[in-house]
């Protein structure tokens, strides 16, 4: 009886060493299966209002003095997270605007260039139309706007 008793120990050590084996996986690096690296999650933010993401808008820039530049842009939307980056970075204006978008297509922009804030005055954006006014002060006084319009 006490050989049955031996071997049958025996048995379950082996058994549970392979389990054991089995569960922690081959411990290679980028081996999913336990022990090495794990592949990383990745987290997609759904797009806060109307898709913006593209290469394709086009469009002009005004100054409150009448001065107009034919412009392009390209727009990176991640979440609620807005960047335009646009033609006009040797202007020292409006070369790079980031910031939120809300749901209805409100944007608050900041350009990197001279920290202005350039918001959607006049309306939401869509998903294809976007009009941007930066309000411009002398003296504390909001004489005017300088305006972005962009298409595609």
């Amino acid at each position: 009886m006490q050989f049955f008793r031996y071997h049958n120990f025996k048995f379950w050590v082996v058994l549970f060493s392979l389990f054991i084996l089995t569960a922690c996986g081959d411990n290679k690096p980028g081996s999913s299966s336990g022990g090495g690296q794990k592949d990383p999650i990745v987290v997609v933010e759904p797009l806060i209002g109307p898709d913006m993401n593209g290469d394709t808008w086009q469009g002009y820039y005004r100054n409150l003095h009448g001065g107009y530049s034919p412009m392009s842009a390209v727009i990176t939307h991640t979440g609620d997270k807005i960047i335009i980056e646009t033609s006009l970075p040797n202007t020292g204006v409006a070369g790079r605007l980031q910031g939120r978008i809300t749901p209805s297509g409100t944007m608050f922009l900041y350009d990197l260039f001279d920290g202005e804030d350039w918001t959607t005055l006049y309306g939401g954006a869509s998903a294809n139309s976007i009009n941007l006014a930066d309000f411009v002060f002398v003296e504390g006084q909001n004489v005017d706007t300088n305006i972005i319009i962009l298409k595609r």
